[in-house]
């Protein structure tokens, strides 16, 4: 095999496809490194929905409306099912209602729209919750089963684009044009590090320096409970998680009412998002517990919070738990996301915030362009 190349990515997850395909659109020769066979990390373990509603202004919100952009044409020529667009946020009190209504009127929530109940109902089959005041409709949003759209993002970029793949090959130091790996040197003027929770191993300095942790996160599937969401719909809950609610002024009357209503969810960082896949199965979490590594333990009270969580936007549908797994990510307190580069040519790269699916593309341009 070629051992030399102009870009050497080590990850092959979302953010590493993100930097291949970049750096492929500008005619690089391309090599993404992994130790895994297949991308098995946060990548595919979230709800493979791409938002832009709700993420904080400024450059989130640019790199957001860009990846999605990405998303539409890279699922457009490499047949990645796109299951759901749009998305809703619900609204149970007058609080999160007035907030609603006030990101509506907002820059960000341009092309927004405010449904009542009636209009909610009649978009959806679900029997959505008597309680509902508002809802807020955004158009911009898609949304992938990440365990089939990464791996055919994959096979895209190798046919499509001449990106070549290594798996299997651990990198064990890196240096100015090259990486040593269990497969032997390989060498490339730019190297893009975009390992997520591996980044520590080979960098620790940046790691201890940004003080990088893992978030985990409890995440259900239900079995198909024959209703269709053509959008995923989020609960007042994700309000005061998502920056770009969250810093609204409206937004500190609902911290309020949530800390005196949902003390233990906000304890274990509970919001309620549901996706549903091609068969009609539903995902749904997820729950925040941070630390120095991922947690491999699955706590019950989590769960059952989390579906009563459900039931109660949802009352009457009945599905049943197929699968329980945990989700990661790399996360910091400053700044959504960081390319530093730790050597001449060799960068590396962290999205942490959570959004790699919808961040990584928007990212991954701007990265390219200012260092090639």
């Amino acid at each position: 095999m070629n051992k030399h190349f102009d870009v050497i990515v080590a990850g092959m997850g979302i953010v590493g496809m993100a930097h291949a395909y970049a750096a492929a659109r500008k005619g690089m020769r391309v090599l993404v490194v992994d130790t895994d066979h297949q991308a098995s990390g946060a990548s595919v373990r979230n709800f493979g929905f791409i938002t832009v509603t709700g993420q904080e202004e400024g450059k989130p919100w640019q790199y957001a409306r860009r990846s999605v952009d990405i998303w539409r044409s890279v699922a457009r020529q490499a047949s990645i099912q796109i299951d759901q667009t749009g998305a809703c946020f619900v609204a149970k009190c007058k609080e999160s209602s007035d907030l609603l209504q006030a990101y509506a009127r907002s820059k960000s929530g341009e092309d927004c729209s405010i449904l009542g109940k009636n209009e909610l109902q009649d978009m959806c089959d679900g029997n959505f919750s008597e309680e509902i005041e508002k809802a807020l409709y955004s158009p911009h949003e898609l949304r992938v089963n990440p365990r089939e759209a990464i791996p055919t993002m994959r096979q895209w970029l190798t046919h499509h684009l001449g990106v070549a793949f290594q798996t299997s090959t651990h990198v064990n130091r890196i240096g100015k044009g090259r990486v040593e790996t269990t497969q032997g040197t390989l060498h490339a003027e730019r190297i893009y590090l975009c390992m997520g929770d591996r980044l520590g191993e080979i960098c620790p300095e940046i790691w201890q320096k940004r003080k990088l942790q893992i978030c985990s996160l409890q995440m259900l599937k239900l079995s198909p409970p024959g209703i269709r969401l053509p959008f995923p719909v989020l609960s007042d809950l994700s309000l005061i998680r998502y920056p770009g609610f969250a810093d609204m002024q409206e937004a500190k009357a609902l911290s309020d009412v949530m800390e005196r209503k949902f003390a233990v969810h906000l304890k274990h960082g509970i919001h309620l998002i549901i996706v549903q896949d091609q068969d009609g199965s539903l995902i749904i979490g997820d729950s925040h517990a941070y630390g120095d590594q991922a947690l491999p333990f699955q706590s019950e009270q989590v769960d059952k919070l989390l579906l009563s969580t459900f039931r109660a936007l949802l009352p009457g549908v009945e599905a049943e738990v197929c699968e329980r797994w945990m989700g990661s990510y790399v996360c910091a307190k400053d700044g959504i996301a960081f390319s530093e580069e730790i050597n001449e040519g060799v960068y590396a790269i962290e999205i942490t915030t959570g959004a790699g699916m919808s961040l990584a593309f928007g990212f991954a341009e701007e990265v390219l362009n200012h260092s090639i």
